[in-house]
């Protein structure tokens, strides 16, 4: 595992790793200055041997004092406990030993059996001269620059690779009398002459180098002492506690220290979260353990990454690898050579300064670089994010989803570059988009967490990248092929930002995200099977079943344009690689052979294979042969070891110097991927009439329109009808940009009120092509409206409200159609009480006249009119008069009810609208002087036509015309009848009739004599009932003395013998 280290304060990483490591678990201290350091004592901790080598001696001082000759020079070493070894003389006053005929193999000097387990040597040197002949003691050349101190007494750090002791300054060569740097270290006496004995401490210097070769039993550069017990200074101060951080010496480890730059505005420090996906993806590497390990412990498969946060440094507009010494600066202030042995440098910056053969100018929204030329061959890289996730809303043009017009207006402090609104200084967007193509790429009041330092995702795929490049991948693995839908790694700038593992979710305005939890970051293991372009099989897609890819395809809307549109699929499913869509649906069409399609925008065919990056790593420690070995590098500019094969835009324009993924590819290539996964439907509807009767049919047609950018898989639509069940259908699948149309028909009811507006919803559901739900629903409802036209019939009724019995009686009806619509087939019905009398003859009303009279069993009669079609607004009015018959009394009540029959065209009836009214009888006082039939018979002026009217109102049976109208003729023919039975019963009938008509008396005038007693007749009305009754029987026979009766009955009524007043 690994963990963070702070190089500011030396706080160490998360402890709970710690005691995995812990070495007194493990065994016996071996140095009390290293008290973290204990090694088991049954543990084949595997040694090592350390070499050193006097390469260089120069002579200050003549041994001999005599200043006439060379010394004889032979060196005397003691590595550790081991013995003291005797170099072979040479004779001479500047001499480089290895190679001379005295000693072929020079002053080399070797241990190799040390402990794995300890971290510190020492080593004693001496130096001495040889005395033959008469100088029979060899003197002692003074080495050390200590007074009173010839030899060298020195320490080995094999921790941090590093020498100390007697003052000497490790890493600074001698220098040859031809300027020329010898030796790691250099070492000079200070001239402490006759000590210890005369002809001792004579000045001499000597180049030496140290080296070791110490177990790295899992191979990545990093002896198995360091991480075990930590990289240290040349005191022994911890710099790096790898045990602490995660690292384990059989499990590959990689070291970063990144500085980054911060201001009081913003800080360019890599995200906690970002370290964690990066640690995460080399811990999940396919890279096998070292088994057996000599260590005990769990040893699991997988790389450690070891990061070290670094110093902060003042904010700079720009910064670069070349040209420009800034960066090392930095490095040479913050990176400890003792930790640069074992590890990479990083500076997180604002922009990147690029450096070409042409010159050097800051390319804004670049990435990053790799690599810093100076060190190690190309281990250090820059990351610049200070042009990254500033776009707040942007058209993107034609080819994105946009118009290429911007159409909104910057708010807040938002500044506007070209179609783009961008964030300000407060780093936060305040704008929001005034037109669909003005796309919203951050959500307003967002920003501040990555604008101008990139996203979590952002700096742990670039962290991966740029890396990448220093352990030696390139873009397209081992090649620099770009753009490789088959290759799944950081080091293609499709997944730079990181891998997708799923379709975006519902989070289309705020592009970052959706990579929370939806990518992943890491470099390819190399199992997807090649691409060959010309050959290319849409069945078989990728291959791979977790992740999705991206591909540049033809730009078949467009094939004159240099555009290519970029496109993204499921590794697991058939991929359409050459774009083409059935006509009308837009759905893609998988070829059944195979197609050819430039998928990397190349500008040529070839086949594009993954490569297996974690095999291909390159571990960059000290120990490492590849420590100063091949990196893919941006330097040197004259000829950087790794240009690619395009600008990097991806537009197949050619080839041009390998640019790093800038911003603008990034969220271009981002918004594709939005775009194949955000259909929008817009519903629209319209109907066929927008005014309509009830009974009606209207027919609705719900346009769906897909104007986003994505396909929709499969589109539901659901017609709510203003009454009734919803419809919902189905249409399996509608591109982008394409259209269907859906027909729904709904029958008005007859019961809809008038001018009620019918609305019919149509709703539309969508799911792109991973089942994901739509993302902007806000259209995907309309409407259409009808106003319904219905007729509504009133009825009015005016009636007198009273009447005298016999007299005609005024009744108006108005019917009015107080709706919209139309009223057809209006008919209307006026239904007069019994013995109430109509006849169109009597009728003195405004009219019409009734088309129809109908006498009704029940003694009612209902007068009709057949009116046909009223319009909206329009009314009717009818007059007529009715009588009512002379029988009735004082109070008595003539309830009346009409009614107003309707339809419409629709076919729809209507319930009838009604009035009624009542009219009450009155009496007026009868003058008590009945007249007989003789005086009716024979005085011609009495008998008026209003009483004559009067009397056809109450009995009909003398209108022998049958006209509704007794006409005098009539009556005199009555008066007249003589001879037998029913004649003198109906004469009398008739003239007592007509003494009712003229008030002589009255149907309540009270009867009394012994005949009316012996009928049980009271009035005069019941007489005429009586009579009535009488002459609907035949004559003679039984009925004869009933004739008789009647007949006499009403003779003493019109002679004014049995009333009684």
């Amino acid at each position: 595992m690994s963990a963070t280290h702070d190089m500011r304060t030396g706080r160490k990483g998360p402890a709970r790793w710690r005691g995995r490591l812990t070495f007194a678990a493990i065994g016996v201290l071996v140095a009390a200055l290293i008290p973290a350091l204990a090694t088991p004592a049954s543990a084949a901790v595997p040694g090592f041997s350390l070499t050193f080598s006097i390469d260089y001696l120069r002579q200050i001082e003549d041994p001999d004092s005599g200043g006439v000759g060379d010394g004889d020079y032979y060196p005397k070493v003691r590595i550790a406990d081991g013995p003291l070894e005797t170099g072979p003389r040479i004779e001479d006053d500047e001499f480089e030993p290895l190679g001379l005929p005295e000693a072929p193999g020079g002053w080399v000097f070797t241990k190799s059996d040390l402990p794995g387990d300890q971290p510190t040597v020492n080593i004693t040197v001496a130096l001495w001269d040889y005395d033959g002949g008469l100088n029979t003691n060899d003197d002692r050349m003074d080495i050390s620059p200590q007074n009173d101190d010839l030899d060298l007494d020195l320490v080995y750090d094999v921790r941090s690779g590093t020498l100390s002791g007697d003052g000497v300054q490790f890493g600074t060569p001698c220098v040859d009398s031809q300027g020329r740097e010898k030796g790691q270290t250099c070492a000079e006496g200070d001239g402490d002459h006759g000590f210890p004995r005369d002809n001792d401490g004579r000045k001499t210097r000597i180049g030496f180098t140290v080296s070791t070769v110490m177990p790295d039993t899992d191979h990545d550069g990093i002896p198995d002492l360091v991480e075990l017990s930590g990289i240290r200074d040349r005191n022994g101060g911890v710099i790096a506690d790898l045990p602490a951080l995660g690292a384990d010496p059989c499990r590959k480890t990689i070291v970063l220290q990144a500085d980054y730059m911060a201001d009081a505005r913003h800080s360019h420090r890599p995200k906690p979260d970002a370290i964690t996906l990066v640690r995460n993806a080399f811990d999940a590497a396919p890279v096998k353990a070292e088994n057996p390990c000599p260590y005990p412990g769990t040893h699991r498969d997988g790389v450690d990454f070891v990061y070290l946060q670094g110093a902060q440094l003042p904010e700079q507009a720009a910064m670069g690898l070349a040209d420009d010494s800034d960066f090392r600066d930095a490095r040479t202030a913050d990176f400890p050579a003792e930790l640069a042995r074992y590890a990479h440098y990083a500076i997180f910056a604002h922009d990147l300064v690029v450096t070409t053969a042409t010159g050097s100018s800051t390319s804004p929204g670049t990435s990053g670089q790799c690599c810093e030329p100076t060190r190690d061959n190309n281990k250090d890289f820059i990351v610049t994010f200070g042009s990254w996730r500033t776009m707040c809303v942007a058209d993107f043009g034609v080819d994105y989803g946009g118009d290429g017009r911007l159409q909104t207006t910057p708010a807040g402090d938002d500044v506007v570059i070209g179609t783009q609104i961008h964030v300000g200084p407060d780093r936060t967007c305040d704008t929001t988009g005034a037109d669909p193509t003005d796309r919203q790429v951050l959500t307003v009041g967002t920003g501040r967490d990555d604008a101008e330092v990139g996203t979590v995702q952002d700096q742990a795929g670039t962290i991966m990248h740029e890396l990448g490049h220093a352990l030696g991948l390139r873009h397209g693995g081992d090649v620099n092929d770009q753009w490789k839908p088959n290759y799944l790694s950081v080091m293609n700038y499709f997944f730079q930002s990181g891998i997708p593992t799923g379709p975006p979710p519902l989070l289309v305005n705020q592009l970052r995200d959706w990579k929370i939890g939806a990518i992943r970051v890491g470099y390819s293991s190399g199992g997807l099977p090649p691409l060959t372009e010309g050959t290319l099989n849409e069945s078989a897609g990728i291959g791979d079943g977790t992740d999705h890819t991206f591909w540049w395809t033809d730009n078949l809307a467009n094939p004159t344009s240099t555009f290519r549109p970029l496109r993204s699929a499921a590794g697991n499913a058939p991929i359409n690689w050459n774009d083409n869509t059935a006509p009308g649906t837009g759905a893609p069409l998988i070829d059944t052979g195979t197609v050819n399609v430039d998928i990397n925008a190349s500008g040529g065919s070839t086949t594009l294979r993954d490569h297996d990056d974690w095999a291909a790593v390159k571990y960059r420690a000290a120990l490492s042969p590849d420590a100063k070995g091949w990196a893919c590098s941006s330097f040197p500019v004259s000829a950087p070891t790794c240009s690619g094969s395009g600008s990097g835009s991806g537009s197949g324009s050619g080839a041009e110097p390998e640019k790093e993924l800038d911003f603008t590819t990034a969220v271009r290539q981002e918004m594709s991927f939005f775009n194949l996964y955000d259909p929008d439907i817009v519903t629209a509807k319209s109907v066929d009439k927008p005014d309509a009767e009830p009974g009606d049919t209207l027919t609705y047609q719900v346009k769906l329109d897909n104007v986003g950018t994505g396909p929709a898989a499969s589109v539901g639509v659901t017609d709510t009808p203003p009454t009734g069940p919803a419809q919902t259908r189905q249409v399996p699948y509608l591109g982008a940009g394409r259209s269907t149309t859906e027909t729904f028909t709904y029958t008005v009811p007859c019961d809809t009120a008038d001018a009620a507006v019918l609305t019919n919803t149509a709703t539309a559901t969508a799911t792109d092509t991973a089942d994901g739900p739509e993302a902007d629903t806000g259209d995907n409802i309309a409407k259409a409206a009808t106003t319904a036209h219905a007729p509504r019939l009133t009825l009015t009724k005016t009636a007198p409200a009273t009447v005298n019995a016999g007299e005609a009686m005024t009744v108006g009806l108005r019917a009015a159609n107080v709706g919209s619509g139309r009223a057809t087939d209006v008919v209307l019905t006026d239904t007069l009480p019994k013995e109430v009398y109509y006849s169109s003859a009597l009728d003195r009303g405004s009219g019409p006249r009734p088309g129809t009279v109908t006498r009704n069993p029940d003694g009612t009669t209902t007068l009709t009119w057949t009116l046909g079609p009223l319009d909206g607004g329009a009314d009717v009015s009818v007059g007529f008069t009715a009588r009512p018959g002379l029988l009735f009394t004082k109070g008595a009540e003539l309830p009346d009810t009409a009614a107003a029959a309707y339809r419409n065209a629709g076919g729809c009836v209507y319930e009838p609208a009604t009035a009624s009214a009542t009219t009450t009888v009155t009496e007026v006082a009868p003058t008590r002087d009945p007249r007989s039939h003789g005086y009716w018979k024979t005085h011609q002026e009495a008998r008026t036509a209003e009483f004559l009217a009067r009397v056809q109102a109450t009995d009909q049976r003398f209108d022998t015309g049958q006209d509704g109208e007794l006409a005098d003729a009539e009556a005199v023919a009555a008066l007249s009848a003589g001879g037998p039975q029913p004649g003198p019963a109906r004469f009398q009938l008739l003239a007592t009739l007509l003494d009712l008509a003229a008030r002589q008396v009255n149907a309540s005038t009270r009867l009394d004599s012994p005949l009316v007693r012996r009928l049980g007749v009271r009035t005069v009305g019941e007489a005429v009932r009586y009579a009535f009754a009488t002459l609907d029987l035949p004559p003679g026979g039984a009925a004869a003395g009933r004739y008789s009766d009647t007949t006499s009955m009403l003779d003493e009524i019109v002679n004014n013998r049995s009333e009684v007043y």
